[in-house]
């Protein structure tokens, strides 16, 4: 069962040689439907699975991901052949130890067994868009439902749902102009696609006759997608994973 890989590959890592492991496996249903020129072009469903395996040994560290579980024996003997080429962390610590208990997450079921709904909900951005002053509309929505597994050497366990739902809306007017919004959610009630589909037209709408502006010094007050992408880079260099092995900025 799947409930019991990540369990498994931190036992066979520790019999390998290893002092430290977490193994994380997150599997996923996922839904997608594309649309342009004002109207749904394709979509398709899949499912994945992906184990993430991180390791330490002597406070040297590595990690990877491994797509199937056939993989998984080799992957780790490719682990630990590299690990001994690392240099030791001057930071590392180890990891937790003993179990924690955590605050409760229900995710929402009701993403998950959406099919015809999606459709009204790219119509409805599609309608907006195109009533806010859009002529062309493009994008695409995603929708996903999951569950997480998670094992440590440390004596954690655990597993959890998730699910969302996003859509990304391009509205486009004339030869040039064109805006766009972009929404995610993990309650199907919070979920507002005719919303996104109608900023992202007035977006559209606004930008026609562009003309240059003055040269000079000015504030800037960043709309939520732009602050968004700002917020992430550094959301991400703050993961303490990252600082410590290089790849963060501060």
């Amino acid at each position: 069962p799947s409930s019991e890989l990540p369990a498994a590959v931190v036992k066979r890592a520790k019999e390998l040689g290893a002092a430290d492991v977490i193994c994380e496996l997150a599997t996923e249903d996922t839904r997608q439907i594309r649309f342009a020129n004002n109207s749904v072009t394709a979509s398709k469903s899949w499912a994945s699975s992906e184990l993430d395996i991180f390791m330490a040994k002597d406070r040297k560290l590595l990690s990877t991901t491994v797509s199937s579980p056939r993989e998984i024996e080799r992957a780790l003997a490719e682990l630990m052949r590299r690990i001994e080429l690392m240099p030791p962390s001057q930071t590392y610590n180890g990891i937790a130890q003993g179990s924690h208990r955590y605050k409760p997450f229900k995710a929402d079921k009701k993403i998950g067994s959406m099919l015809e709904e999606l459709y009204d909900h790219v119509d409805a951005a599609i309608n907006e868009a195109l009533a806010a002053g859009g002529e062309r509309v493009a994008g695409v929505l995603y929708s996903s439902s999951g569950k997480t597994y998670l094992a440590s050497s440390g004596g954690q366990t655990g597993e959890y749902d998730g699910s969302s739902i996003e859509i990304s809306v391009r509205a486009m007017t004339g030869d040039e102009s064109s805006g766009h919004m972009v929404q995610s959610a993990t309650s199907a009630k919070d979920f507002m696609p005719g919303d996104v589909g109608k900023r992202a037209g007035q977006l559209a709408d606004d930008s026609r006759n562009p003309e240059m502006g003055e040269a000079g010094k000015f504030d800037v007050v960043f709309s939520p997608m732009i602050f968004a992408n700002l917020l992430e880079e550094v959301g991400g260099s703050g993961a303490a994973g990252f600082v410590d092995i290089g790849r963060s900025f501060f």
